[in-house]
C-alpha cells in the first residue's frame, strides 16, 4: 500500500503541466486596505509620483546625480546590431538580415528627438517606471514605401497611469479615471526599474532619497534662521542703577539696538556700557555637515557612491575614484541593459513584425557602455602576461573586451596602423635612411675587424634601447589616468555650469588631481634615468650583465606607485632626504604639466557649453559633445595621442634629467666623454640622427647647452664612454637650428 501510494505521488510530481497554476486575486489588494489600482510603493501610494517629481527631483543633489546615471547610459551613440546565425562558431549574417537592419536603422534616425525619447523613458530610474506610446505611420513614398515606419515616440507622465491585474497577475496599463479605461500593452515601451519585472509599478529611487531630501530642506531653513538669529552679535547694553530714569534708559537702549542693526556705527553715552556677545555652541557638526551628510546618502543611493560629495576632504584619491568608478558603471550598465531589452521586445520586435513576417534573428538596439580606462588596464594587463610566456585563448579575450570577431573584408586597426606608420616612413628625409644604413654596415664592418670591441659597443647601443622602451608601461599607465581623470572631472563641472551659467577659468581640483599623477610619473622617470645610467656604467666596467635587475614591465603598469619607488631607492641607493629633494622639484614641474592638460580640457569644456547653450542641447547632449572634443583633440578615449605626447614628453626629461645627475657625478679618469646615442629606424627625424654617436669629453661646456630630448618624442640619450673603449672626438658641431630642446 504504502509503495502503491509513493508510485503515485512520484507520478503526480513527474506530470506535464501546461497552465499556469498561481493566481493572484485582484481582491487582495483590497482585503489589505488599499485599491488594486494602487502603487504599492509607499511614497508614491500615499503622496503620489508627483511629490517624488515635484520634491524629490527638483533637490539639486539629487537631480544631479540622476542625471549623471543617465548621461552615463546615453553618453554613446546607440547601435543596430544585424540578426546572425552562429555556424561553426562564426557568425553568419544574410542579405536579409541586413537589409531588415538598416529598415530598423532608419525608422530611429527618422524618429523625432529620439534621443530625447531615450531620455524620458530612462525617468523610471527615478519615478519606477516609464510608458512611452509609439505612434505607428504607413510609410509613402521613398524605399520603404507601403510599410509600417515610426511616426513618433511620446512619453506619458507617469502621475497619470496605473495598472489593472487579472486573476494570474498580468497587468495591462490603465488611465487614472473613474472608468480607470484599460490600454494596449502593444502600444507602449514599458520600462521597469529595479530586479522585479512583475511589479509594473517598479521601484522608484527617489522614493528613498525623499527622506533625506526633506531632511535636507529642514537643515536649511534651521541654517538660515540660526543665520538671522545669530549671525551678527547679539548687543548687550548695561545701564548704571540710579543714573536715568528707566523710559529714558529704553530709549537710549533702542536707539543703540537699531543703529547696531541697521548702521556700521553706534552712539553710546559715557554712562552706558555696551558689549557683544557671540553665540556658541559645544562640539564639532554644524547644519552644513548636516546638509553633506544627507548628500551623501543621496549619492548612495543613487550612483553607490560618495565621492562627487567628498571632493576636498581627503578622501579623492585616484586609487579610491577607481573603486567608486567601477560601482558607479556597473550601475550604469544595468540601466543600458534594462533599456536596451525594452527597446529590443517592445519596440524593434513590434516593427520587424509588422513588415517582415515569419523572422527569427531580429536585429538588436544596443547602448555601448564602453569604460576607456578599465579597457586600457586589461590590454595593459594581457600584454604583460603575454610578455611573462602566459598563453591566453582569443576567444577568451574577445569575450571579456567586447570584441567582436572581425567580418571577412572588413577594415583591421592593424592595417590602420600599418598605413599611418608606412606614410610616416615616406615623410622621412632619405639621408637619414642613408646615414641609418651607413651606421650599420659600419658595424658590421668595424665587427668584422675589430670583433671583441665592436660588440661591447654593440651591446651598450641595445641596452640603452631597450632602457629606453622599457619607459613605455609607464607613458601608458599615466597617460591614461590622466585622460580618465581629466574627462571624469570636466563632466563633473557640467551640472554646475549649466545651473550659474559661468564657465570656470581653472579648476583647483582638477590640476591638484592632474599634478599628483604627473607628478608620479616624472618621479619614476628620473628615478629609472639615475639607474639606466649606472647600470650601463656598470656594465662598461665589468663587461657583464647586472645582477640586480629593476622591477619587471607589469610592475610598471599595476604595483602601487610607493612600492615601485622603494624598489628604485634600494637599487641606486638614494637616502629618503635625496628622494624628497627629486620628489619636490618634480612637484614644482608637475603643476605646470597639470596646467596644460588643463586648459586644453577646459577649451574643450568651453566649445562644448558655447555650442551647446547657443542650439538648446541638454546636459547629456553637452556631456557627449564635450567627450568628442576631448576624444578629437586626442585628450582622452581610445586616442588620446595628445595625452601620450605630453606624458612622454615630460617623462624622458625626466629620464634625461636623472641619467644627467649621475653622469655629473662621474669621474673623468674613469669615464673621459660623453657620447648621444639615437635609435635609428623610420622615426629617427634627420636632425637627430646627425648627433647619433657624437661625441665630447665628459665635462666640455657643450653638454651645458645640449641636453635630451631635443624635441617632441625624442628618444635620444646621452651615455658615458669608459676608458676602456676606442672613441673618436667629433671635432664638427651638427647643426642645432633643427632642436627644439622640449622645455
Amino acid at each position: 500500500m504504502i509503495n502503491e501510494h509513493r508510485a503515485k505521488r512520484i507520478k503526480r510530481e513527474n506530470r506535464l503541466i501546461l497552465e499556469e497554476v498561481t493566481r493572484a486575486p485582484r481582491h487582495l489588494a483590497t482585503l489589505q486596505g488599499r485599491s488594486p489600482y494602487e502603487n504599492p510603493d509607499r511614497q508614491a501610494s500615499r503622496r503620489g509620483i508627483e511629490y517624488l517629481e515635484t520634491h524629490v527631483e527638483s533637490d539639486g543633489q539629487y537631480k544631479s546625480q540622476i542625471e549623471s546615471r543617465i548621461s552615463g547610459v546615453l553618453k554613446n551613440r546607440y547601435e543596430i546590431e544585424p540578426g546572425h546565425q552562429i555556424i561553426d562558431g562564426k557568425k553568419v549574417v544574410t542579405q536579409r538580415d541586413a537589409e531588415i537592419a538598416e529598415f530598423v536603422r532608419w525608422n530611429l534616425e527618422h524618429v523625432p528627438s529620439f534621443i530625447t525619447d531615450l531620455k524620458a523613458m530612462l525617468s523610471a530610474i527615478s519615478r519606477g517606471f516609464s510608458l512611452s506610446e509609439i505612434n505607428w505611420k504607413r510609410i509613402t513614398s521613398g524605399q520603404y514605401a507601403g510599410k509600417i515606419g515610426i511616426q513618433n515616440i511620446r512619453h506619458k507622465e507617469q502621475r497619470y497611469f496605473s495598472f489593472a491585474f487579472d486573476d494570474m497577475g498580468y497587468f495591462q496599463p490603465t488611465m487614472v479615471d473613474p472608468e480607470y479605461r484599460r490600454l494596449p500593452l502593444n502600444k507602449f515601451i514599458h520600462v521597469i526599474s529595479g530586479i522585479d519585472d512583475e511589479k509594473p509599478f517598479g521601484t522608484p529611487l527617489a522614493s528613498p532619497c525623499s527622506f533625506y531630501t526633506w531632511l535636507k530642506k529642514g537643515g536649511f531653513k534651521d541654517w538660515s534662521y540660526f543665520q538671522t538669529r545669530f549671525g551678527q552679535p547679539l548687543v548687550k547694553v548695561g545701564v548704571p542703577e540710579n543714573t536715568q530714569t528707566g523710559d529714558d534708559a529704553d530709549k537710549a537702549a533702542t536707539r543703540i539696538f537699531e543703529a547696531a542693526e541697521r548702521g556700521t556705527g553706534i552712539k553710546v553715552p559715557k554712562n552706558l556700557d555696551v558689549s557683544f556677545l557671540e553665540a556658541m555652541r559645544s562640539g564639532t557638526a554644524t547644519q552644513k555637515d548636516f546638509v553633506d551628510a544627507c548628500n551623501r546618502e543621496i549619492s548612495v543611493t543613487v550612483l553607490g557612491v560618495t565621492l562627487t560629495t567628498d571632493e576636498g576632504k581627503n578622501t579623492g584619491t585616484h586609487a579610491l575614484g577607481s573603486v567608486h568608478a567601477e560601482k558607479e558603471a556597473t550601475t550604469i550598465l544595468f540601466d543600458s541593459i534594462m533599456l536596451s531589452s525594452a527597446i529590443n521586445d517592445q519596440l524593434i520586435k513590434r516593427l520587424v513584425n509588422f513588415n517582415f513576417p515569419g523572422v527569427e534573428n531580429y536585429p538588436r538596439f544596443i547602448l555601448p557602455h564602453f569604460n576607456y580606462s578599465y579597457f586600457v588596464a586589461f590590454a595593459q594587463g594581457i600584454m604583460a602576461m603575454v610578455q611573462a610566456g602566459v598563453k591566453i585563448p582569443m576567444n577568451w579575450v574577445r569575450k571579456i573586451a567586447m570584441l567582436p570577431v572581425p567580418e571577412e573584408g572588413e577594415e583591421l586597426v592593424q592595417q590602420v596602423i600599418q598605413t599611418i606608420t608606412n606614410a610616416q616612413g615616406k615623410g622621412i628625409d632619405n639621408k637619414a635612411k642613408e646615414a641609418h644604413q651607413h651606421h650599420i654596415d659600419n658595424d658590421r664592418a668595424i665587427q668584422d675587424g675589430f670583433g671583441s670591441h665592436f660588440s661591447a659597443e654593440t651591446e651598450i647601443e641595445n641596452l640603452n634601447v631597450k632602457l629606453i622602451m622599457d619607459n613605455d608601461p609607464i607613458i601608458r599607465r599615466y597617460a591614461g589616468s590622466v585622460s580618465v581623470i581629466l574627462e571624469d572631472e570636466i563632466r563633473k563641472l557640467i551640472p554646475s555650469i549649466m545651473v550659474s551659467g559661468t564657465i570656470p577659468e581653472k579648476s583647483d581640483k582638477l590640476n591638484q588631481s592632474i599634478a599628483t599623477q604627473i607628478n608620479e610619473m616624472m618621479v619614476l622617470g628620473y628615478l629609472r634615468g639615475m639607474y639606466s645610467i649606472r647600470k650601463e656604467t656598470e656594465h662598461l666596467a665589468t663587461f657583464t650583465e647586472e645582477t640586480q635587475e629593476e622591477p619587471a614591465a607589469h610592475s610598471l603598469l599595476f604595483a602601487p606607485f610607493n612600492e615601485i619607488v622603494q624598489e628604485y631607492l634600494n637599487l641606486i641607493e638614494l637616502n629618503k632626504a635625496a628622494y624628497d629633494l627629486i620628489s619636490e622639484t618634480m612637484k614644482r614641474k608637475a603643476f605646470t604639466v597639470a596646467g596644460v592638460f588643463s586648459e586644453k580640457g577646459l577649451n574643450a569644456l568651453h566649445t562644448a557649453i558655447g555650442e551647446g547653450l547657443e542650439k538648446g542641447l541638454t546636459q547629456v547632449e553637452i556631456e557627449l559633445k564635450m567627450s568628442r572634443e576631448l576624444n578629437r583633440l586626442g585628450l582622452s578615449g581610445l586616442r588620446s595621442w595628445h595625452s601620450e605626447l605630453i606624458v612622454r614628453n615630460n617623462l624622458m626629461e625626466a629620464y634625461s634629467g636623472g641619467r644627467e645627475k649621475v653622469l655629473s657625478s662621474l669621474s673623468d679618469t674613469e669615464f673621459p666623454a660623453r657620447q648621444v646615442l639615437c635609435i635609428l629606424d623610420v622615426r629617427t627625424r634627420p636632425s637627430h640622427a646627425a648627433f647619433h654617436r657624437f661625441t665630447r669629453p665628459l665635462n666640455d661646456p657643450i653638454w651645458n647647452m645640449l641636453h635630451t630630448p631635443f624635441d617632441h618624442n625624442c628618444r635620444c640619450t646621452i651615455r658615458a664612454i669608459h676608458k676602456s673603449e676606442s672613441y673618436t672626438i667629433t671635432e664638427v658641431l651638427p647643426d642645432m637650428s633643427g632642436l627644439g630642446f622640449v622645455q
